[in-house]
């Protein structure tokens, strides 16, 4: 690093080679220096930029990852470190198949394809077995971003909807529950719309045959 007339500083990059005389012995140096400060202000701005997207990423509560063309990691937020249950150092440069089951990872690796291939985004609700052996259901989405190079990186978004899905199965469990002792009853229930035109909804079997229907799609198109 020098220091311009102007005061800035400016650096240098000297590439030099020694000179010998004609018996071999060292009597200098020939060298040539090239301003490199523009290079180097260009590569710092890049790492501060980089360091800023990383923040920025970690922050976000979804697990991100971005995969290169043969599969492999490359980038991987904390939120996503933190589901799979492995140290970012671990998880880097490896692949599905190096974490999960072969099942899993097959499906993975096909819809990573479908983005590669086709250029366009793919949204797929998938398995997870993360590193205790607890399976996850999660919606993953995937999109293809090129770089100024042309060169492919897979870039996805992950959301556990586990708890969801768990909670949607109770409610159908308990719909499944109730309209079992409904039709149990021997009395008849029914479910309709208000108002003097109001229609049926639901009912029973014990209705259905109480008004002598032959199925209840006939009993609910009864006015």
């Amino acid at each position: 690093v020098n220091v311009h007339k102007n005061g800035h500083k400016v650096v240098i990059n000297t590439t030099c080679v020694p000179v010998l005389d004609k018996q071999g012995d060292l009597v200098g140096y020939r060298g040539a220096d090239t301003d490199i400060t523009e290079r180097i202000r260009i590569e710092e701005a890049l790492r501060e930029s980089r360091t800023y997207l990383d923040q920025v990423l970690n922050t976000v509560a979804d697990p991100i990852f971005v995969k290169d063309r043969q599969h492999r990691w490359v980038f991987l937020n904390d939120a996503f470190c933190e589901f799979m249950g492995y140290e970012r150092s671990q998880l880097i440069g490896k692949s599905d198949f190096d974490f999960f089951p072969k099942q899993e990872a097959e499906v993975f690796w096909e819809k990573d394809e479908i983005v590669f291939t086709s250029g366009e985004g793919n949204v797929n609700e998938e398995l997870f077995t993360d590193a205790k052996g607890m399976v996850h259901t999660i919606v993953t989405k995937k999109t293809l971003y090129r770089g100024v190079d042309g060169t492919a990186h897979l870039v996805g978004v992950i959301r556990d909807i586990t708890a969801w899905k768990t909670a949607q199965q109770e409610v159908a469990r308990v719909q499944a529950r109730y309209t079992e002792l409904i039709n149990n009853l021997t009395v008849g229930v029914y479910r309709n719309t208000p108002g003097a035109q109001g229609h049926f909804l639901e009912a029973n079997q014990a209705m259905i045959t109480m008004f002598e229907a032959d199925s209840k799609e006939e009993f609910l198109k009864c006015p």
